[in-house]
């Protein structure tokens, strides 16, 4: 799922995902009055429940309200049966560390992952 239209023609774009789409039409932003009932929420509970997919993407953005967001359907679905993943965070490819803000840095170190050598040959 996606925050909003231009994300699923950026993700296309890419093309090497074959999935189906859900645009959210937002994140959660109680200060601003965006609550559950204002997104698309409902529709995504109805969708999962008729088509019963394997994994649900979470594909929004990196903001706290995005965060915030993620965590929530995170809940939501966790005891569904369905695997609820979230896209790779962290440094951008061909970046300089010292050219990385903090935030994203730290998420960087904290989402790390192992160096597999020679594996599968």
């Amino acid at each position: 799922m996606v925050e909003k239209s231009s994300d699923v023609f950026a993700i296309e774009k890419i093309g090497r995902y074959r999935g189906l789409y859900h645009v959210l039409g937002g994140v959660l932003s109680p200060l601003a009055g965006i609550t559950p009932d204002r997104l698309r929420v409902a529709e995504l509970t109805d969708r999962v429940g008729r088509e019963k997919p394997a994994e649900l993407i979470i594909g929004l953005g990196g903001s706290a309200e995005a965060e915030t967001t993620a965590g929530y359907l995170a809940r939501i679905y966790r005891n569904t049966g369905v695997r609820v993943t979230r896209l790779a965070r962290g440094l951008p490819a061909g970046m300089e560390i010292e050219y990385v803000d903090q935030v994203t840095l730290g998420q960087a170190l904290n989402e790390r992952t192992d160096i597999n050598y020679g594996e599968g040959r």
